[in-house]
């Protein structure tokens, strides 16, 4: 039924009566949502219905015109006489609405008016359907499609309606009883959140009263078990004094008198809903009733001359839906002002951009850019007169106090200034940030004031859209999934040296400069600024700022920020002096570079700069999310990764620690010196200080421990990934010495991947910098499983662990990339080793090339793939050695006993001389494989005595046998394979020589599984795959040949799944 809806809406004409607060959110919804909406308010000076029609509402003149070919009316009017009025009046609904079609009745009115109503329609013969639909949620809700709406009526009525409601609602109910029984309901909920409001009203009143402070108050309750929705919700309002009308108080004047006549026709007692209404009445008597319905409070404040207001209560935003906020904003510029930026660049008048960065992370969104360690003037001189557009300088400073934070800005700049001054070079600062608000501001911007003068206009742009930070509203968020949460309701604003309790980014200006900036004061480039008057507009508004102004920047894309950033160039080479604070995302647009795709190892010739040492991994963040990659990564390289965790309590009590440091050490080296890839550690708990100051000096006593680690490390890493910043810049500074380095570009999302320069104790070395904040619950196990050694594939192992444990391992013949792909890729979703094997009439074809591809796609796979020559000749084992594949099918079993004793002998002494493994075959399988036929009549069973003295006299490490098993297709008959003799040649047989069963094609799964308990750990499989090859060739061979080249691979890789299944 989805996509029935999907289909129809941009089909669907919908009218629309009643634009007011409630109404003009969800018209606008419908509209934004593909339907067709005709809209009419009932007050011609509506709340709000221009919002509507600017949010692609038609308006219409009346409700007659409104509903006109409209397969579905809906009525958001505030009672049963306005909705009397909308259909039955001389410009009504019922004069124009189309036979069959539907009225949705949104307004909370008496049960027994939808009743009357429905009678009414009928009985003036109206033919139409009626949906009695009642909606809660508020403005906001309503404004995003996420209402809640209770729904009554016939099914034939409520399907006509589905699609709207819908898309009007994030939860809709169908209730049973016909029409008026969704009003009942809705009634019972106004009764609960009219009776909600007035106790919160009443509460808060209470504790102000009682001298207590309210913020505080309000803070404590909503984390007891006192709370309510309308606590948590109304009184901040309360709390702010603000009073907009999100939802009238004279609504719930109406709606619980409206519950209490129902009470009197039932003769119910209502108490509390008829004290509650009592208080309602005295709000609206005092004047209160068209604002909001928080503004209750107001008659305890009038009373008693208490304040509710307090200066102390921070406003916490509410969570939004990132495809809401897509959707409700302007179309982007398509190409943004990348092409622009480019050309201004090349100015004269262009200033060189130097970044001042917080931390390693900073570089996550540029690629082929220089990072400075070290500021000297003659280093400085150097990257100025470069021909690149800007160069990085990595401050660290995050890991400092302010005190120590700002002195090491002044000099930076004091020694960029210099050096410029020097060289004859302009130059523009941009202080690189933390995407979620933590860092020393404004301190470091005072201290780059300090230096090189107050600037003109200081921009704040935190948006960060590889990170999923954006900044609407001025309301800074993070992303989770399609939620937006506001950054000051995330773990992040919750840190112990740079936590803060505003969203709203203009209020976090005033918190963190301690009121010296007022919100009031601060300006903002919106969204709708930015797509609407372009480059030329928004440099004309900050030519119009106020000198010393600070400007928040919104952005819901990097095109949006490559709109502002040519703007800020213009009006720099106009002679304004500017200072930015940014995300990663606004260097790169300054610096024109496109974001690009993450680098793969094999893109930097990875095997040729790194060797075979196994990759050191380093992790002090401890955030939520750094801990859960950690966890995933153990989880998912466990076997292939030395775990080394150092306990921050040690690091700073324990006598012992140099001792346990030293064992660390030891156990890091010889694992990087066999390849294995090393984790080492902080522990998870947080340990925190009494300050912020307290807190950054344990930061930098565990990041020294942990330091002292790296550097008594002998044995050189392929690779460096470092989690966090504080420990990314310790490493890589204070642990290997680099003193510079080049930005290569990302090895994940969101995740730079540097070059070391020559300085340090690993000059070349490839560095990966993690951000503490960034990336999936996967991320870190999907950049070490890409980054790390490929295990040597011991095939051997993996059939004797097959054996152990209950399964058997496929091997595929492949004839090309495609069988290849898709054995390898259908093995690493099953996370199941496999076998690519090569017949050798396959290989008189193909050659050496398709042998090297396989040894590539098995080298990199995640997960154990061995390559096998099968069939061979003594000179195709030969062959196979120079190759360098894993294991050879010496195939010998045309000869008589003895003959095939001494020729797989031979072979097994020049594989095993080359470390290669060997398979024998005893017994003759009959049959048809690619050109190698065995006549039926010449088959032989295996011998289980003769398979023990093959095995102790030839030394295989695996034997093929036969038990009536066949190669290519089975007869008519079907296979008939003796399970008996099988499990007699397993009880002969060494249990370190796994037995191998050749022709799996047309086997069924029972009487696989029935092979492995008797003792099969390897499966050969080639029909059945060739056959889906050329059959889906043979059907598609008209059309696109990479088209039928895919879904050729799309059809091995079922038939490689079913079969993997099948093996256990």
């Amino acid at each position: 039924s989805t996509y029935v809806h999907a289909m129809t809406r941009v089909q669907c004409r919908v009218g629309f009566v009643g634009l007011g607060a409630m109404g003009s959110g969800m018209a606008s919804t419908l509209a934004r949502k593909g339907f067709h909406v005709r809209g009419y308010d009932v007050f011609p000076e509506g709340t709000n219905p221009t919002r509507a029609f600017e949010g692609g509402v038609m308006r219409s003149d009346s409700p007659e015109d409104a509903a006109r070919d409209a397969k579905v009316t809906v009525l958001a009017v505030v009672n049963a006489q306005q909705a009397d009025e909308a259909i039955f009046g001389a410009h009504g609904i019922a004069r124009s609405v189309l036979q069959g079609s539907t009225i949705v009745l949104c307004s909370t009115v008496a049960p027994g008016y939808v009743r009357c109503l429905s009678e009414r329609l009928s009985r003036e013969e109206v033919e139409c359907n009626l949906v009695d639909a009642p909606m809660s949620g508020g403005t906001v809700r309503a404004s995003r499609g996420e209402l809640t709406v209770i729904a009554a009526g016939s099914d034939k009525a409520i399907g006509e309606a589905a699609p709207v409601l819908e898309a009007m609602a994030s939860a809709v109910h169908v209730v049973r009883g016909g029409v008026g029984a969704a009003s009942t309901v809705k009634l019972v909920n106004q009764l609960l959140a009219g009776s909600h409001i007035a106790a919160a009203a009443e509460a808060i009143a209470f504790a102000a009263r009682a001298g207590a402070d309210t913020a505080q108050v309000y803070n404590i309750i909503v984390g007891a078990a006192g709370n309510s929705w309308m606590f948590e919700n109304r009184v901040p309002h309360m709390l702010q004094g603000d009073y907009t009308p999100h939802s009238a108080l004279d609504i719930f004047v109406k709606d619980l008198g409206l519950v209490l006549d129902e009470g009197k026709k039932m003769a119910f007692p209502l108490p509390l809903a008829s004290t509650a209404h009592q208080q309602f009445l005295m709000g609206s008597a005092a004047g209160f009733g068209k604002e909001d319905d928080a503004g209750l409070v107001r008659v305890f404040e009038k009373i008693t001359g208490i304040q509710v207001k307090s200066d102390q209560y921070v406003r916490r935003e509410e969570n939004c839906s990132l495809a809401g906020v897509l959707a409700a904003a302007p179309d982007p510029d398509p190409k943004g002002a990348l092409e622009e930026i480019r050309v201004q660049l090349g100015a004269p008048n262009t200033k060189k951009l130097v970044v001042l960065d917080d931390d390693p992370t900073g570089t996550q969104t540029v690629h082929n850019i220089h990072v400075l360690m070290r500021w000297d003037i003659d280093t400085l001189e150097e990257e100025l007169i470069c021909s690149k557009p800007g160069f990085y300088i990595l401050t660290n400073s995050r890991s400092l106090p302010a005190a120590e934070a700002s002195a090491l800005i002044e000099e930076i700049c004091s020694n960029v200034k210099e050096a410029a001054q020097k060289v004859g070079v302009e130059f523009s600062i941009v202080l690189r940030g933390d995407s979620t608000l933590r860092g020393h501001y404004p301190e470091e911007a005072d201290a780059v004031g300090q230096v090189l003068g107050q600037p003109d206009i200081t921009f704040l742009c935190p948006f960060f859209e590889g990170g999923g930070r954006y900044t609407v509203n001025d309301i800074h968020y993070v992303a989770d999934g399609d939620t937006l949460v506001p950054c000051a309701n995330t773990e992040f604003a919750q840190d112990k040296s740079f936590g803060y309790q505003n969203s709203n980014m203009k209020m976090w200006v005033e918190e963190k400069t301690n009121g010296k900036v007022k919100a009031s004061d601060v300006a903002s480039i919106s969204i709708e600024d930015i797509r609407t008057k372009g480059a030329t507009g928004i440099a004309s508004m900050i030519l119009a700022m106020k000198k010393g102004t600070v400007a928040i920047v919104n952005a819901l894309n990097d095109r949006d920020l490559q709109v502002v950033a040519y703007a800020l160039m213009k009006v720099e080479a106009a002679g304004l002096h500017i200072l930015s604070r940014t995300g990663a995302s606004f260097v790169s647009a300054r610096l024109g570079l496109e974001i690009r795709p993450p680098i793969l190892p094999s893109e930097l010739h990875f095997e040729t700069w790194n060797g075979k040492t196994g990759g050191l991994i380093v992790c002090g963040s401890y955030v939520p999310k750094s801990s859960l990659q950690i966890e995933s990564l153990i989880r998912g390289r466990s076997g292939f990764l030395e775990v080394l965790q150092l306990h921050v309590e040690h690091a700073l009590r324990s006598d012992d620690f140099q001792h346990i440091l030293s064992d660390i050490v030891r156990r890091a080296d010889l694992a990087l010196s066999k390849g294995v890839d090393v984790l080492i550690f902080t522990s998870r708990k947080l340990v925190a200080g009494v300050s912020k100051s307290e807190s950054l000096t344990i930061n930098a006593q565990v990041s020294s421990a942990l330091v002292g680690v790296v550097q008594a490390l002998q044995t050189r890493p392929r690779y460096v990934l470092a989690k966090g910043g504080i420990t990314s810049s310790d490493t890589c500074q204070k642990a290997i010495g680099a003193t510079d380095a080049m930005v290569l570009g990302q090895a994940d999302k969101g995740v730079p991947l540097w070059q070391l320069g020559v300085d340090g104790k690993w000059p070349y070395l490839h560095y990966i910098v993690f951000p503490g904040n960034v990336g999936s619950v996967d991320a870190i196990l999907e950049v070490v499983t890409r980054w790390s050694l490929p295990p040597k594939t011991n095939l051997k192992d993996m059939l004797l662990d097959a054996s152990k444990n209950g399964y058997a391992i496929g091997a595929f013949n492949v004839y090309d990339l495609e069988g290849i792909r898709a054995v390898v890729d259908t093995a690493e979703k099953c996370r199941s080793p496999a076998i690519l094997q090569i017949h050798p009439t396959v290989l008189k074809h193909a050659g050496r090339t398709l042998v090297d591809a396989c040894l590539s796609a098995a080298r990199s796979a995640a997960v154990p793939i061995a390559v096998l020559m099968d069939h061979a000749s003594t000179e195709e084992t030969q062959l196979s050695m120079c190759y360098g594949m894993d294991a050879v099918l010496a195939d010998n079993s045309s000869l008589l006993f003895e003959a095939n004793v001494e020729e797989t002998s031979w072979e097994c002494h020049l594989a095993h001389e080359h470390g290669m493994f060997v398979e024998g075959e005893l017994g003759r399988i009959s049959g048809n494989e690619d050109g190698i036929a065995v006549e039926e009549r010449l088959a032989a069973l295996t011998n289980p005595n003769q398979a023990v003295e093959f095995v102790q006299r030839t030394g295989v490490d695996f034997l093929a046998v036969c038990v009536g098993n066949v190669h290519g297709k089975y007869g008519h008959l079907g296979p008939k394979i003796d399970l008996d003799l099988l499990r007699s040649i397993r009880e002969c047989v060494p249990d370190h020589v796994p037995l191998v069963l050749h022709g799996a094609s047309g086997l069924d799964p029972e009487l696989l599984q029935s092979c492995i308990a008797a003792g099969v750990a390897k499966f050969n499989v080639n029909t059945e795959l060739r056959q889906a090859y050329v059959d889906h060739l043979s059907a598609f061979c008209t059309g696109d040949l990479l088209a039928a080249l895919s879904g050729a691979r799309a059809a091995m890789s079922e038939v490689v799944a079913r079969k993997m299944a099948a093996f256990g």
